[in-house]
């Protein structure tokens, strides 16, 4: 065997990144962290009245202004701001047990 012959070295064109895989990737983590998303939801709208709920719901998933969403209700500013921090609280919160017990699963 000639000096710097080394067949057990992975080929340059192997060690390229695909980008096609990559995409793919980036994909299915969209994918995976959307179906994430709507089981956490579903979870958690059960724990809070439906004004509470849609208040989120507007203010975060539909990106309305805290001003527009507290008009639109009947609420105050201040009451729309405390319930899209605790709804947003217990969605984080359900994400990270769903995801722990899925990686649990594996």
């Amino acid at each position: 065997m000639l000096p710097g012959d080394d067949t057990s070295r992975t080929a340059t064109i192997e060690r390229m990144p695909d980008g096609k895989s990559s995409e793919l990737e980036s994909i299915w983590e969209e994918e995976w962290l959307s179906n994430l998303l709507k089981a956490a939801l579903e979870k958690v709208k059960a724990r809070f009245s439906a004004k509470q709920f849609q208040i989120f719901d507007f203010i975060v998933l539909k990106q309305w202004s805290a001003g527009e969403v507290a008009k639109s209700l009947g609420a105050s500013v201040a009451s729309v701001y405390l319930a899209k921090h605790r709804v947003s609280a217990a969605v984080r919160k359900e994400m990270a047990r769903l995801e722990r017990r899925m990686l649990a699963n594996r």
